[in-house]
């Protein structure tokens, strides 16, 4: 009988292992911001210091693996009202650096939505406010 208990105990034991060896990990391998940041973007909400604004036009950001980047502006019709062909980099996994446009603080980006903060200038009081902008991926 003491050899039966003890075989049990083994069994027991070996299932045990293989089982909480089998099992899948819990964390999926997470995917760098740079490289969630690479495509195109379309604003779907503007806000400034946190209030949400009424958009008159939309901008389209597309970041590509070459490290180059257009940002273009549309009137609200789709009319295209301007476009910058840039450079960028991401620093520390938070800020978007471009050669030539102001730099933008990245707040989150996953596989379809990105969200951005940068500073701005009030056109009727001329001083700064925060604006954000989120964005789905096209």
């Amino acid at each position: 009988m003491k050899h039966f208990q003890t075989i049990l105990l083994l069994a027991l034991t070996i299932g045990t292992i293989t089982i909480y060896s089998c099992k899948d990990d819990e964390t999926a391998p997470v995917t760098p911001p740079e490289e969630l940041l690479i495509g195109i973007w379309q604003t779907i909400e503007l806000r400034e210091d946190g209030i949400t604004l009424n958009m008159d036009g939309y901008r389209v950001l597309e970041f590509r693996e070459d490290s180059t980047a257009t940002i273009t502006s549309f009137e609200s019709d789709g009319t295209e009202d301007e476009s910058i062909e840039d450079t960028w980099a991401l620093e520390n996994d938070e800020l978007i650096s471009f050669g030539l446009s102001d730099d933008l603080d990245l707040i989150s980006v996953t596989d379809d939505s990105l969200k951005i903060e940068y500073n701005g200038i009030d056109l009727l009081t001329g001083g700064l406010v925060r604006l954000g902008e989120d964005f789905l991926r096209q």
